[in-house]
């Protein structure tokens, strides 16, 4: 009984890492391509805002592209 239950326990681990790996591996191929294509479509115009330290107040940030990965 023991034995199944830690066999049952491994296996779920070895899935759960088998996941991870190849979440990892599209994730890293994704940004590798965004980084050597500027018109890739992982790349998305970055829409936060920043704080102007000068006039202390919120403003856009500019046309900063960012990487949206599939895995994240």
């Amino acid at each position: 009984m023991l034995k199944c239950v830690v066999l049952v326990l491994l296996t779920t681990l070895i899935m759960y890492l088998i996941k991870k790996l190849v979440e990892s591996v599209i994730n890293w191929q994704t940004y590798r391509q965004a980084m050597k294509d500027p018109n890739h479509p992982a790349r998305v115009p970055n829409s936060g805002i920043v704080l102007n330290k000068k006039t202390k107040k919120l403003e856009p940030s500019g046309p900063d592209y960012k990487i949206s990965l599939p895995f994240n």
